[in-house]
């Protein structure tokens, strides 16, 4: 396991709560959710998120996400299938 990672979603609509984000981000098994932050935006009318891993679990899929964030690329993971509607997900390099 992997300690002290974060990621930020610059960009979600105002109706996302944090149980939609905890729902979300479960589903793709990532790790074990320490907090959640959300942070509106009313310029932009949204909430920027930040997330903050207890751990990362280790395998395959969560190593190759993790180096990609790592290399400063970012993410994309579907939050709502129906349309489908997706959040960026970065790297919070402030976390």
């Amino acid at each position: 396991m992997q300690n002290k990672f974060s990621i930020c979603i610059p960009r979600v609509e105002y109706n996302i709560t944090k149980n939609k984000v905890y729902t979300v981000l479960n589903k793709y098994n990532f790790g074990k959710i320490k907090n959640v932050i959300l942070i509106p935006n009313h310029k932009k009318k949204c909430k920027v998120v930040y997330v903050y891993y207890k751990y990362l679990n280790n395998n395959d899929f969560v190593n190759k996400i993790k180096e990609k964030m790592l290399n400063g690329e970012n993410i994309k993971i579907i939050y709502n299938k129906g349309e489908p509607w997706f959040w960026k997900l970065v790297m919070n390099k402030n976390g």
